[in-house]
């Protein structure tokens, strides 16, 4: 894992080389591995390692003065083989750091470079010559890349934290548009953070950045295979894709924590990680990390017990129930939120991953989302398969709830994009008028802009295509992989997601929408793929609710929202109401658990934006002096 760092200089003013240093030092975690600074005239780029192989200790921007090109990346690849077949690399490969091979990509084939990394991979080139930035992020965005820029020069990093090390004032870039976002049902923009002079780079796009101009573009698209009908062949080759996406993840020269769930998702991974231990037993400890929620409706520890019993792994588990106001004690200036664990206690799988030296954190995250039948009934409306239909609609619930499916399944009509499209619409029907709770900042900016979906791209040979890309690449999903990722990298984890490996992704893309009928379930795909690779006891079809976890979380928050509520610093006020906050707590805690969840999440929300926001002002007053003041 690596924090990277880049600055440049858009006039003859020299080489900011204090600039990366202050922008490598800003990591929220210290280096063990040392880090590694290059300079060309006009610009610098900083590496600070994290070495989970030993390849990565070598990891270093590179200078070629003879292109003068400044290269720096935070790279993983799991296509080392292949690429360096194409690149004619031969033994010299072997001794090559990830980042090296995609360096050599790109001197081979340009801006065209990223679509020849199998990985996760964030990077910058610096061309002297042009004055110009070209950044590439992975095609699904597991590994980040931020920017920033002003009148005289451009700044890249791997995190938040390191560009506000260099803002002089970041609590006047708070971006209201995402706190607006934030509340509003989960919506997200692509590119945008919670400061205006701060982009992201979104994934399976790349960046050109040079003064006064720049741009990104998408280099992912998918490709399909039209007329093929659903089979056994397309199970098989499923099955392989992940295989070796687990398999690629597993390499490691310290401990491997598995985030373990008891889902579907997560306890693939495992048993699939169990069957490679048994064929390459000279591998490093791998430990399963479970939050448990007993006596909850989402407990999964039967199901945990039953992968437990059937691996080689040591199972270490806690009760994700314990009260945790980590959102409330300990903010970081980033973004408002997500310092809880993955399943509700404190970080107990980071915990872990330090007492072990583990540096790499397995998650399952979008395995469902990858293997479900989205929009599927859209196309059994378009091609007039009723039978299947009608089981489908039968299944939704009662009978308002059929018609709502019935209803959704009849824009198969339209377009696939077109009826994404439609199907937004409605849902952001009755979106007229802001809540009365919403300040001035926010009222502004009513309503929240639709989701961005680059549907416009390939004629879509299903609505279930269509759906999926747009889950895939939508800013919301990005969000969620962003969130994971920082979650790990902010205490030296990696963190590596096997079912966002672009192989396995492209494939489920093609797999015909026959292919996703639901039977008794929306991801009869993956279970159709994986079931093989579970015990006979993992008989699970649906998962329990967490809601009544993240009421019990929420409720355990308000006596601190109170106290916001009171002091007289109330500095969510361009974003927040005051007194109708005051209403909505009083109204929350007299009805306690049987409240309204949705209010009270709310709630809770504004005591998270008001503790960020006293973080972000405290770390404004707080330095001394600014490492190195933007002109």
């Amino acid at each position: 894992m690596f924090a990277i760092a880049l600055a440049v200089s858009f006039t003859d003013r020299g080489s900011p080389t204090d600039t990366v240093s202050a922008l490598l030092d800003a990591w929220p975690c210290s280096a063990p591995d040392g880090r590694a600074i290059v300079s060309s005239p006009r610009a610098a780029a900083g590496v600070s390692r994290w070495a989970v192989v030993d390849r990565d200790r070598r990891v270093a921007p590179l200078w070629d003065a003879e292109r003068e090109l400044l290269f720096v990346g935070d790279v993983r690849l799991y296509n080392r083989r292949e690429l360096s077949r194409e690149l004619d690399l031969g033994d010299a490969a072997a001794d090559a750091s990830d980042a090296e091979l995609a360096w050599r990509a790109y001197l081979r084939w340009g801006e065209d470079a990223p679509g020849y990394l199998v990985g996760d991979f964030a990077f910058a080139v610096w061309d002297e010559r042009r004055r110009s930035i070209f950044a590439a992020r992975d095609h699904l965005g597991v590994r980040p890349l931020y920017y920033m820029t002003n009148d005289g020069g451009a700044y890249v990093a791997s995190d938040v934290h390191q560009l506000l090390a260099i803002t002089p004032r970041p609590s006047a870039e708070i971006n209201a548009q995402t706190i607006l976002e934030r509340f509003s049902r989960g919506r997200r923009t692509n590119g945008l953070t919670f400061f205006r002079n701060i982009s992201a780079l979104p994934g399976g796009h790349v960046a050109t950045i040079a003064r006064g101009t720049g741009g990104t573009r998408r280099y992912w698209l998918p490709s399909f295979a039209a007329g093929r009908d659903a089979g056994e062949d397309d199970h098989a080759e499923i099955r392989a894709l992940f295989r070796r996406a687990v398999r690629d993840r597993l390499e490691s020269d310290h401990p491997i924590v598995a985030h373990m769930s008891g889902g579907f998702d997560s306890s693939a991974i495992v048993m699939i990680a169990d069957q490679l231990y048994g064929e390459e037993p000279n591998r490093p400890p791998l430990v399963m990390a479970s939050a448990m929620t007993p006596g909850m409706p989402c407990d999964d520890s039967l199901y945990v017990d039953v992968i437990a019993r059937r691996v080689r792994f040591e199972s270490v588990r806690w009760n994700a129930l314990e009260p945790n106001l980590a959102d409330l004690d300990a903010p970081v200036i980033a973004y408002p939120g997500l310092r809880r664990g993955t399943g509700g206690k404190a970080r107990g799988d980071l915990d872990l991953a330090r007492e072990r030296d583990g540096r790499v954190l397995l998650h399952g995250f979008f395995g469902d989302g990858l293997a479900h039948a989205f929009g599927v009934s859209r196309d059994m409306f378009r091609t007039r398969a009723w039978h299947a239909l009608a089981r489908h609609v039968r299944a939704s619930g009662n009978l308002r709830a059929q018609a709502g499916s019935l209803a959704r399944s009849m824009t198969g009509l339209l377009s696939p994009a077109l009826a994404l499209r439609v199907l937004q619409r409605i849902e952001n029907r009755g979106w007229h008028r802001a809540p009365t709770w919403m300040g001035p900042e926010l009222r502004a900016r009513w309503p929240p802009p639709p989701e961005e979906h680059e549907l416009d791209l390939v004629d879509w040979p299903s609505h279930l295509a269509c759906d999926l890309w747009s889950r895939i690449t939508g800013p919301r999903t990005g969000a969620v992989i962003e969130a994971i990722t920082l979650y790990g990298t902010e205490e030296g984890i990696e963190v590596r997601l096997p079912y966002l490996d672009v192989r396995l992704a492209e494939k489920l893309l093609a797999v015909p929408w026959q292919a996703r009928l639901p039977h008794g379930g929306h991801n009869p795909l993956g279970r159709e793929t994986l079931r093989s690779l579970l015990p006979d006891e993992f008989s699970r079809r649906t998962r329990g609710s967490w809601t009544q976890v993240w009421v019990l979380g929420a409720l355990r928050m308000l006596p601190a929202v109170g106290r916001m509520l009171s002091d007289r610093t109330w500095l969510s006020a361009p974003y927040v109401d005051i007194g109708e906050a005051r209403t909505m707590l009083s109204r929350v805690i007299a009805q306690a658990e049987s409240a309204d969840p949705e209010e009270l999440f709310l709630v809770s929300g504004f005591g998270v934006l008001e503790a960020w926001l006293r973080e972000v002002f405290r770390y404004d007053t707080g330095r001394k002096e600014l490492a190195c003041p933007i002109t």
